[in-house]
């Protein structure tokens, strides 16, 4: 109060910043921006560092049981294939790609053309 400034936390790398009081909606607004910005990249790093891809069966289940991630593959869209590669590999369907892209391969687990991948 004497200094007529407050102390800023980020949580996102625990750095603590003296703030003056006059103009603080401001600068709180463009921090805020600042750590969006920041969490966002690191997420998208994430997920970079953690998806691989695969039209193999055999790279598909040596893949699950290694280091937890992400796994593009070719699926049918049958659920009695997604049910069965979950039961074997205890994976999971996270997402199908919006834009319909389709992988040209063939399905992991039945070998039927892929209409969609997996993620």
């Amino acid at each position: 109060i004497e200094k007529s400034q407050v102390l800023l936390a980020r949580r996102d790398t625990r750095e603590k910043l003296p703030t003056p009081v006059d103009g603080l909606g401001p600068r709180v607004l463009h921090l805020l921006d600042l750590i969006q910005q920041a969490l966002f990249e690191r997420a998208r790093r994430f997920l970079d560092e953690h998806t691989s891809r695969t039209n193999s069966r055999d790279d598909f289940v040596r893949i699950m049981q290694g280091r937890p991630g992400f796994l593009i593959a070719p699926w049918c869209g049958n659920r009695e294939c997604e049910a069965q590669i979950k039961s074997e590999t205890q994976a999971t369907i996270r997402s199908l790609p919006l834009n319909g892209a389709t992988s040209g391969g063939s399905c992991l687990q039945c070998g039927k053309p892929s209409t969609r991948m997996r993620h």
